[in-house]
C-alpha cells in the first residue's frame, strides 16, 4: 500500500502563488491538499522559489491519528499528528562545549606576518632536535667518526626544500633537476644540492641502538616518538568542531614495516 501526493503550484494574477493539489487514490485511500478560505486547520510548509516564499495550508488525509499502514517490504507505518515531534535531550556527554578553532595558546604565537611561526607550533624545536641527534648517530655510525654534525636551520632548510618540490608539482622529477638551471632560485640559494644528498641519506627519527628492544612493544617505534609529540602539538592548538570527517588515503611504497597494511580491492 503507498500514498501519493502531488501539489500543483499556480500563480493568481496578484502574482501571489496558490497550491492545488491531485489525489491519487489507491486501495481506497486517498490524499488530498487544497487551498482557500475554506480551510479550517492552516499549516504553513515554508519554501522558497525564485526568492518567494509560498504556503500550502489545509492539507488534510483520510487517515486518523493510530491507523497503522503495512509498506510492501514489511514496515509497518504508524499515522501521527503533525509537528508534535519534539527533540529528545542529548546525553551529558554527547554535547559539545569547547568552542572550535585556534586554541588561545596558537593565537599568541602565531605572527601574522611569519607563516613558519605556525608550522614550529606542530614541528617544535624538541622535534628537530630529536631528529638532529638521531641523524648525528646513523651518520657517526656509517662514517665510524664522531665529527658529522648537522645544525636545526639546516634540517629546517631541508624541510623547506621538500615543501617547495611539493608545492612547484616537483615530485615526480628528477633531485638533480632542482638545482639545474631549470628548477627554482629559492632551493639553489638555501642548500647545495650534495649537502641535501648527504642529509637525507642520514636522516633517521629514532635511535638505532635502542630500536629492537622498543618494537617488541611498539610497531610503530621508528617513529613514535615524532608522531606522539606532533599529536600532542596539534591539540594544544586547534580544538576540532562538533562534526569532523576522518578519511585515509593510501601511498604506493616499497618500505618494509611491520605497520604495512595492503588493500587489494582499494586502488591507490
Amino acid at each position: 500500500m503507498f500514498v501519493m501526493v502531488k501539489f500543483l503550484f499556480t500563480e493568481t494574477d496578484s502574482g501571489q502563488e496558490t497550491a492545488a493539489a491531485t489525489n491519487t487514490q489507491h486501495d481506497n485511500q486517498t490524499v488530498s491538499a487544497h487551498s482557500g478560505q475554506e480551510d479550517t486547520a492552516p499549516s504553513a510548509i515554508p519554501a522558497t522559489r525564485k526568492g518567494r516564499k509560498r504556503n500550502v495550508t489545509g492539507v488534510e488525509t483520510a487517515f486518523k491519528e493510530g491507523d497503522k499502514l503495512l509498506a510492501p517490504d514489511g514496515t509497518e507505518w504508524v499515522v501521527e499528528p503533525c509537528q508534535t515531534f519534539q527533540a529528545g535531550k542529548k546525553a551529558q556527554q554527547n554535547v559539545f562545549k569547547d568552542k572550535p578553532g585556534p586554541t588561545p595558546f596558537a593565537k599568541r604565537y602565531i605572527a601574522d606576518d611569519e607563516a613558519a611561526s605556525a608550522w614550529r607550533l606542530l614541528i617544535d624545536e624538541t622535534i628537530l632536535k630529536h631528529i638532529k641527534k638521531c641523524t648525528e648517530a646513523e651518520a657517526c655510525k656509517q662514517l665510524k667518526c664522531d665529527e658529522w654534525l648537522v645544525s636545526l636551520e639546516e634540517l629546517n632548510a631541508v624541510v623547506a626544500i621538500m615543501y617547495v618540490r611539493g608545492a612547484s608539482g616537483m615530485k615526480g622529477l628528477e633531485l638533480d633537476s632542482l638545482w639545474s638551471k631549470f628548477g627554482v632560485p629559492f632551493i639553489k640559494d638555501v642548500m647545495s644540492r650534495n649537502r641535501f644528498r648527504e642529509i637525507l641519506r642520514y636522516l633517521r627519527f629514532d635511535e638505532k641502538s635502542t630500536r629492537s628492544e622498543r618494537l617488541k612493544n611498539d610497531k610503530f617505534a621508528l617513529v613514535s616518538f615524532v608522531w606522539e609529540r606532533f599529536v600532542t602539538n596539534s591539540q594544544t592548538c586547534y580544538v576540532p568542531g562538533p562534526y569532523l570527517c576522518v578519511d585515509e588515503q593510501l601511498f604506493p611504497t616499497k618500505t618494509r614495516c611491520r605497520f604495512l597494511q595492503f588493500i587489494l580491492d582499494e586502488a591507490v
